[in-house]
C-alpha cells in the first residue's frame, strides 16, 4: 500500500473510533470512555546465525450499546515487520515471517445481536474466525495457526496475515453450537514488489472465497467441520508465473477443500487435531494432518509439542517434480517443541523446530533453534 493511502485507511480508523466514542442519541447508543480498548504488542525472535525477527502490532477499539442488548463494535489494527525470513520450507517456520513494511491487518465494523448473531464487514482477517484453534496459538510454526491447504489458496493465498483483504461474516451462536460463514477477496497480493497497491474490493468477476464452518463443544471435548470454495481469475493485473511462482497457481478455475478439528480443553492439557484436503489439481497442498498437546506445568509456564505433515498435490509435482519424483513419501513433515513462560505482560518462549523432507527434497532435513519474547500492553 502507498503511504498516502496507509495515512488514509489509519485516519479512517481513529476516526470511526473517535466518533463511535461519542454519546449517540439518535441511535439511542451510549459508549463509555472504558469501552475504548487500546493494545500494543512486540514480538522479537533471535533463530540460528543471529536470524532476528522483528513484530510490532497496534489496534484500537470501542464498542458502542445500542438496543435491546444489541452492540456496535469497531475495531483496526495495523503492524510493522522487519521482513527476515528464516527457513526455505513449504510451511514455514515462524508465523510472523513477512515481506518488510507497514501494513494494514483489520479495519472493520461488526454489529452483534444478543449475543447469538453478528455481523462484520471490512478488512478482515479470515483466521480470526476460521480454521482458528485457540490451543494452537501457543505454538509459532504457520501451520499450527491455519492448516497450508487453506492458507495456499486463491491466486496468492486468502485474506490472512500478512496480506488481508475485504471480507464479510455472519456468524450464529446458540447454546453449545456456531455456524460462521463469510465471504472474502480471493485476490491478495503475494508480495509488495509485485502489487504494492492493494485490491481493496469484492468482485465475482476477479475471484471471491467462500467458507462456511460449523462447531460444537460438548464439555471438554470439541469439533469442527469445515468448507471453503474460490474462484480466481487471471488477468494482466494478477500475473502468473513470475517468480516466485504464486500459491494456488490453477488458471481461471475454482478449488475447494475441506477441514476438521478435533479438540479439548482441560485444567493441565489442551490438545488438539487438525485434518484438512483440498483440490489436488487447482493447489499446492492438497492434503494435510497436524496436530499437538499442552502441557500447563504452571499457572506462568506450559510445554508443547506440535507435528504438521503437508502432501503435496498434482499440480506441486507437476512443476516441482524433480523434488518430489524419487520420494516414496510426498509429504513435508514439522516437528515443533516450545516451552513458554509468562510474567504479567511479558513472555518468553524458547522454540525447537525439525523439517523433514523440505519442500519435497528427499532426506533434506532441518534443524531450527531459536527464542520468542512478546511484551504486551
Amino acid at each position: 500500500m502507498s503511504t498516502k493511502g496507509k495515512l488514509k485507511l489509519i485516519k479512517l480508523i481513529f476516526l470511526l473510533v473517535f466518533c463511535a466514542s461519542m454519546n449517540s442519541n439518535n441511535l439511542n447508543a451510549q459508549t463509555l470512555t472504558e469501552n475504548i480498548e487500546f493494545n500494543f504488542s512486540s514480538h522479537q525472535e533471535l533463530w540460528r546465525h543471529l536470524i532476528w525477527l522483528q513484530y510490532y502490532e497496534t489496534s484500537l477499539s470501542t464498542t458502542i450499546d445500542l438496543k435491546n442488548e444489541n452492540k456496535l463494535r469497531i475495531y483496526g489494527s495495523i503492524f510493522w515487520v522487519n521482513g527476515q525470513s528464516i527457513g526455505n520450507n513449504i510451511q514455514g517456520i515462524s508465523n510472523i515471517e513477512a515481506d518488510r513494511g507497514f501494513e494494514i491487518l483489520e479495519s472493520w465494523i461488526q454489529f452483534e445481536s444478543n449475543s447469538s448473531f453478528s455481523l462484520k464487514f471490512g478488512i478482515v482477517d479470515l483466521n480470526s474466525q476460521f480454521d482458528h484453534i485457540e490451543s494452537a496459538d501457543f505454538f509459532i510454526n504457520p501451520s499450527q495457526g491455519i492448516g497450508p491447504d487453506l492458507s495456499n489458496t486463491g491466486l496468492y493465498g486468502p485474506s490472512i496475515f500478512p496480506y488481508t483483504s475485504l471480507g464479510l461474516e455472519i456468524i450464529f451462536t446458540k447454546n453449545n453450537w456456531k455456524i460462521s460463514s463469510g465471504l472474502f477477496d480471493s485476490n491478495s497480493r503475494i508480495t509488495r514488489k509485485l502489487h504494492p497497491e492493494p485490491n481493496y474490493k469484492l468482485s465475482l468477476d476477479e475471484g471471491v472465497l467462500f467458507i462456511s464452518e460449523y462447531s460444537t463443544k460438548q464439555r471438554n471435548i470439541g469439533v469442527t467441520l469445515g468448507s471453503w470454495l474460490s474462484t480466481h481469475e487471471n488477468n494482466d493485473k494478477y500475473p502468473i508465473g513470475e517468480p516466485p511462482i504464486a500459491f494456488g497457481i490453477g488458471l481461471n478455475k475454482i478449488s475447494s477443500g475441506i477441514y476438521s478439528h478435533l479438540y479439548s480443553n482441560n485444567k493441565n492439557i489442551d490438545w488438539y487435531l487438525r485434518v484438512g484436503s483440498s483440490n489436488s489439481n487447482t493447489e499446492l497442498i492438497s492434503k494435510y494432518v497436524g496436530g499437538g498437546i499442552i502441557y500447563k506445568l504452571k499457572d506462568t509456564s506450559s510445554f508443547g509439542a506440535s507435528f504438521g505433515s503437508a502432501g503435496f498435490s498434482k499440480l506441486y509435482k507437476s512443476i516441482f517434480d524433480y523434488r518430489v519424483q524419487n520420494s516414496k513419501h510426498p509429504y513435508e513433515h514439522v516437528i515443533e517443541l516450545s516451552f513458554k513462560t509468562i510474567e504479567s505482560k511479558f513472555s518468553t518462549q524458547p522454540n525447537l523446530q525439525y523439517t523433514i523432507n523440505s519442500k519435497g527434497y528427499k532426506n533434506r532435513n532441518l534443524l531450527f533453534y531459536g527464542i520468542r519474547v512478546t511484551i504486551e500492553i
